[in-house]
């Protein structure tokens, strides 16, 4: 997807938390009011909840944080384009009563290794 795309349809998704401000709306409720796939609905929203630009208010539930007329263009692209934070292919466990779940960790994690090596 190109650039002039995903704000397009950032811009798209905006429009429907305005204009349904009094009520959050789903993921999947914006992506079919505006005709955004809803992977790339997802993919948006969560951009711009890690903007400060939308809050998530429930497990699948979006509002602005402040009227859209109130926004920068700037504000929208940073937090558009901004580098996603990595997440961990896995997480280590730590502490005595996960003790058994941190082994099989760490087992894991050694039989990946040579694999890793390898395609390396």
């Amino acid at each position: 997807m190109n650039n002039q795309q995903s704000v397009q349809q950032a811009l798209m998704c905006l429009e429907a938390l305005e204009a349904h401000s009094a009520e959050s709306l789903s993921s999947q409720d914006i992506s079919r009011l505006q005709g955004v796939p809803h992977a790339q609905c997802v993919v948006i929203l969560t951009r711009l909840e890690a903007g400060g630009i939308v809050r998530c208010i429930g497990p699948d539930a979006y509002r602005l944080e402040r009227p859209l007329g109130e926004m920068t263009a700037f504000e929208i692209l940073e937090a558009l384009w901004a580098p996603v934070e990595k997440q961990p292919v896995f997480q280590l466990l730590f502490g005595p009563a996960k003790g058994p779940a941190f082994k099989r960790t760490l087992q894991a994690a050694g039989r990946l290794m040579p694999v890793m090596a390898a395609e390396g």
